[in-house]
């Protein structure tokens, strides 16, 4: 699982002590024309089968239902917020997104996982 919550500080800055804290509230994975937005940073697959409520931990995009080769991205929404010398914290206006490089993907296998819903 991703870090979702960051915290950094006390840093000195032009004579002032600052801590910035910021918190991921949104995911947006993107391959191909297929994306999915969700409030989860997702996990890796260990393999394990599907049960009636252990699938829905996983994304699921729907371009990876044929072989072949994809390109992944991670969009990533933060709000943040900050602090000097100790004092009350301040919300840092508006969202912050940053987007990971593309991540190349060879998927050999593809095959359906039945699940119960």
């Amino acid at each position: 699982v991703g870090v979702t919550e960051l915290t950094a500080g006390p840093v000195p800055l032009v004579g002032h002590n600052v801590e910035v804290s910021a918190r991921a509230v949104s995911y947006e994975w993107s391959a191909g024309a297929s994306e999915l937005v969700t409030d989860q940073p997702g996990g890796a697959y260990d393999g394990s089968p599907c049960t009636r409520t252990g699938c829905d931990a996983y994304l699921h995009l729907a371009p990876f239902t044929a072989t072949g080769q994809y390109s992944l991205t991670l969009t990533t929404t933060w709000t943040g917020r900050y602090r000097v010398d100790g004092g009350a914290w301040i919300d840092i206006v508006g969202p912050i997104q940053k987007t990971s490089p593309p991540t190349g993907l060879n998927l050999r296998e593809a095959r359906g996982v039945l699940v119960y819903k």
